[in-house]
């Protein structure tokens, strides 16, 4: 049996977007607000010393991210390659969530933990099930 879907309108043509991605676009939203989150908090509150890209590199990340996930939800097959590098990228300061919880530092080890799975589920979501449909040219 399918997985449910749901229906979407894309440019000039009716097309059925799947639930998987659905969820996933959710999932990535949650991992880009975030991140988003993150990046105020250092900036403003701790004017830059804590972890985290700044501002000439958060910003346009940022940007970044919102430009795949309209692709995700047209269906672009490039756009799941992408998520999948991002989550690459959220992976690398992972050994960091450690020691950050070692000197107390819970806000940066609780943001880099959510803001990876959230990029996971979302990767997991999009390359399995009724998604690869999606995602066909």
């Amino acid at each position: 049996m399918g997985s449910p879907i749901v229906t979407t309108k894309t440019t000039s043509t009716q097309r059925e977007r799947p639930t998987r991605v659905a969820w996933a676009l959710a999932a990535l939203w949650a991992a880009w607000t975030v991140s988003l989150v993150a990046l105020l908090i250092n900036q403003l509150f701790y004017k830059g010393s804590g972890i985290g890209p700044g501002w000439v590199l958060g910003t346009p990340s940022l940007a970044l991210q919102v430009v795949v996930f309209i692709f995700v939800s047209r269906g672009h097959p490039i756009a799941r390659a992408l998520n999948v590098a991002f989550l690459f990228l959220a992976a690398l300061p992972l050994p960091i969530v450690a020691r950050s919880i070692a000197e107390r530092a819970v806000w940066s080890a609780t943001y880099l933990g959510l803001g990876f799975a959230f990029k996971a589920v979302a990767v997991f979501l999009l390359c399995t099930g009724s998604a690869r449909r999606w995602f066909q040219p």
